[in-house]
């Protein structure tokens, strides 16, 4: 999952769970279906999966660093235990400010 993702540089979060993850596209749904694919505002169950294993395998302090990447870039799925919709909704808001 980590080193390169639709051709950007991510970032090498130490301590991360999903890094060796056998199932990288669990966390970037729209990459296994297609990155025009709609985001659902209930999520995938892959997204709902990918969430639930971030939350109780990842640590705080990963998370926090891994959404704070994500709402600097606009890259796809699920990062720091949000789903995309919500990424999305709180770069919004932060855009609002």
């Amino acid at each position: 999952m980590f080193g390169q993702l639709f051709g950007a540089e991510l970032p090498d979060l130490k301590g991360a769970a999903c890094r060796d993850h056998p199932d990288p596209d669990m966390f970037h749904p729209r990459r296994a279906r297609g990155v025009n694919a709609s985001v659902s505002s209930e999520g995938s169950e892959g997204e709902r999966r990918a969430v639930a294993f971030c939350r109780a395998h990842c640590p705080d302090a990963v998370r926090a660093e891994c959404l704070a990447y994500a709402l600097q870039t606009s890259v796809l799925g699920v990062w720091g235990g949000l789903r995309e919709i919500e990424i999305e909704e709180l770069r919004a808001a932060r855009a609002a400010v």
